[in-house]
């Protein structure tokens, strides 16, 4: 709706440039029609043409989201403790063995935090821990337990 709005204005603006145009043409123009094209016409013609430019895109944008938003199969998520009542023994036999396993701990090292992270034997993150490290003393100081805390 707002298209054809723009786009009726600025068949009027183009009509109003086209009447100016014949008008200069048969050597009947003056300085202010000049001007008011100028100053009025041309920019707001260059403004409509840009907005309607605009909204048409935004117009196919969303059509294609629509798109393939239908498209897209619905998510389902089977699973969980609910599902496996007949069977809880299986449940707990699973648990215990993601539970156990051969994980790794990664750990990085910064200048105001220590942060690690716990991944299975997956490679699955488990678990994130963010320590903060408080800078005291003299930049000598950090340095030596920086090197500590390294070692």
């Amino acid at each position: 709706m707002k298209i054809k709005e723009k786009e009726t204005k600025l068949e009027k603006f183009i009509c109003e440039k086209e009447e100016l145009i014949q008008k200069t043409k048969q050597n009947e123009t003056t300085e202010k029609d000049y001007l008011y094209e100028a100053t009025v016409i041309d920019p707001e013609i260059k403004k409509l043409k840009n907005q309607i430019k605009l909204l048409k895109y935004r117009l196919t944008r969303e059509k294609q989201k629509k798109e393939r938003y239908m498209e897209r199969p619905k998510s389902v998520c089977f699973g969980g403790k609910k599902n496996l009542k007949h069977d809880i023994e299986a449940y707990r036999y699973k648990r215990r063995r993601r539970k156990e396993g051969r994980g790794s701990i990664g750990m990085d090292i910064n200048r105001d935090h220590i942060a690690l992270a716990e991944i299975d034997r997956k490679g699955n993150l488990v678990k994130t821990w963010r320590i903060p490290v408080k800078e005291r003393g003299a930049r000598n100081q950090r340095k030596i337990i920086f090197l500590v805390i390294h070692a």
